[in-house]
C-alpha cells in the first residue's frame, strides 16, 4: 500500500489519502515534472477483475474538455494498478447540499449547462462515451464557479452494463432493472445518451430540493419541486429529464441544453423588461416635474451602466465584478438612482461581495453582503443574502 511519501513510478509524490471512491482508494499526489498536484487512484483488485482498465485509461487519456479532469496516465506498480489524473481544487455538489448552501438559479441553470456541454462532448466520441454514474459526488465545483464531471471508473465507450458499479438514488429505472436481471440471464443491456440525462435530472432534483429522488413517488417529486422558489423552466427541464421512459426524455445532451438556453434566456429577456419598465415609470414621475429630458437621459445612463454590470456578473470574472461594481456605486450622477432603486443597489452590492468572496476576502465580503441585506425587500432574496453572510 501507498505511503505518504512514496513516489510512485519516480513521478508521482504521495502528499496525502484523501478518500475511498467506489473502485479504488484516492490519494493526493504531487507530479514532480510538471510541478502540479494531481489525484492518484489505486483500483481496487475487485475492480480489477471486472474492469478492462487499459482501455478504459486509454478512452480517458484521449479526452480533454474544459469541464472533465485530465487523466494523465494509467501505470502498474508494485502489483497495484493506478490511474492519474487532474487534482480538482473546490468541493462536489453533495457537500454543499449536506452543508445547507443553496445555489441561485443562474447557477443551476450555468451549471447544468455546462453538464450538458461536456455530455455532448462525451456522447460525441466515436464510439460514444456514457459516464453512467452521475451523481451530486461526481460533480466538483472549481474555485471559479466552473463544472468538473469526476470518476469515469464505470464509464464505457460502447454503452454495456459490464459491472455492478451504480449510485442507487440517481441511476435510470433501465440501469437499475438490468442490474436486477443480470443475475438471472447474464445478459447485457445498452445504456445510451438518455440514461446520463436521467441522472443529470435525478442530480440536481436533490440539489433543488435536497430530497433525494428514490424516497418519493413521480407526485412528491412534482410537489417538492413546486415548492422551491426556482423559475417553472427550470424545473421542467429537470422533470423531463428525469422521465421514467427514455423516450420521453431529451433525446441527446445538445437538445436538454437547447432547452435550459430557451429557458434562461426567457427569465433574462423579462428581468430586463422589468428594468426598463422601472425606469419608464421614473421617467414620467420625471415629466411631471418638468424635467423630462434630463431625467430621462440619465435613466437612460443609468440603465444602460447597471445592466453592463448586470451582464458582467455572468462572466466568471470576480475581480471585475469588484471594481466595476464599486466603480458604479461611486458614480455621482447615479445617486439619486440607487437612492430611489434600493434592489438594484442590493443587485451590485452582491455582485462585489460575491466577488470578494470568490477571492478569499471573507471580512470585505460580509460587509457588502450586510449591506446588501438591508436593502432588500423581497424575502427570498432577503434570505439569500442572509445566507451568504
Amino acid at each position: 500500500m501507498l505511503s505518504v511519501g512514496d513516489v510512485l513510478d519516480g513521478s508521482y509524490r504521495i502528499i496525502s489519502r484523501i478518500g475511498d471512491g467506489g473502485a479504488g482508494v484516492v490519494f493526493l499526489g504531487y507530479h514532480l515534472r510538471l510541478n502540479k498536484y494531481v489525484v492518484v487512484k489505486k483500483l481496487k483488485e475487485e475492480a480489477g477483475r471486472y474492469l478492462n482498465i487499459r482501455r478504459e485509461a486509454d478512452i480517458l487519456k484521449q479526452l480533454h474538455h474544459p469541464y472533465l479532469p485530465q487523466v494523465y496516465d494509467f501505470l502498474e506498480a508494485g502489483g497495484g494498478i493506478y490511474t492519474v489524473m487532474d487534482y480538482v481544487d473546490g468541493h462536489d455538489l453533495k457537500w454543499y447540499v449536506e452543508k445547507g448552501i443553496a445555489f441561485s438559479e443562474q447557477e443551476l441553470f450555468r451549471m447544468l449547462i455546462q453538464l450538458c456541454q461536456v455530455l455532448e462532448y462525451l456522447h460525441g466520441q466515436i464510439p460514444p462515451v456514457i459516464h453512467r454514474d452521475i451523481k451530486p459526488g461526481n460533480i466538483m465545483i472549481r474555485e471559479n464557479g466552473d463544472v468538473c464531471l469526476i470518476d469515469f471508473n464505470i464509464s464505457s465507450s460502447d454503452g454495456r452494463e459490464n459491472i455492478s458499479g451504480y449510485s442507487y438514488h440517481y441511476a435510470p429505472p433501465e440501469q437499475l432493472e438490468m442490474i436486477r436481471n443480470r443475475a438471472c440471464d447474464g445478459q447485457a443491456v445498452l445504456l445510451d445518451a438518455r440514461s446520463d440525462i436521467y441522472s443529470l435530472g435525478a442530480t440536481f432534483f436533490y440539489v433543488a430540493t435536497g430530497i433525494h429522488p428514490r424516497d418519493c413517488s413521480s407526485e412528491e417529486q412534482a410537489r417538492a419541486l413546486k415548492e422551491t422558489a426556482y423559475a417553472s423552466s427550470l424545473l421542467r427541464v429537470i422533470q423531463k429529464a428525469m422521465s421514467r421512459k427514455p423516450e420521453k426524455r431529451y433525446a441527446s445532451a445538445g437538445q436538454m441544453r437547447k432547452a435550459l438556453e430557451r429557458g434562461r434566456n426567457r427569465i433574462w429577456r423579462i428581468c430586463r423588461g422589468l428594468a426598463v419598465s422601472g425606469i419608464a415609470l421614473a421617467v414620467i414621475l420625471g415629466a411631471a416635474a418638468g424635467m423630462l429630458h434630463i431625467r430621462n437621459k440619465k435613466e437612460e445612463a443609468f440603465a444602460a451602466a447597471y445592466m453592463e454590470y448586470v451582464d458582467l456578473r455572468a462572466s466568471g470574472d470576480t475581480q471585475a465584478w469588484i471594481k466595476e461594481g464599486i466603480a458604479l456605486l461611486n458614480r455621482t450622477e447615479f445617486a439619486a438612482q440607487f437612492g430611489e432603486k434600493p434592489a438594484q443597489k442590493a443587485v451590485v452590492l452582491e455582485g462585489i461581495a460575491d466577488g470578494y468572496y470568490e477571492e478569499g476576502s471573507y471580512e470585505e465580503a460580509s460587509g457588502y453582503y450586510e449591506e446588501a441585506l438591508s436593502l432588500r425587500t423581497d424575502p427570498a432574496k432577503e434570505t439569500e443574502d442572509a445566507r451568504d453572510l
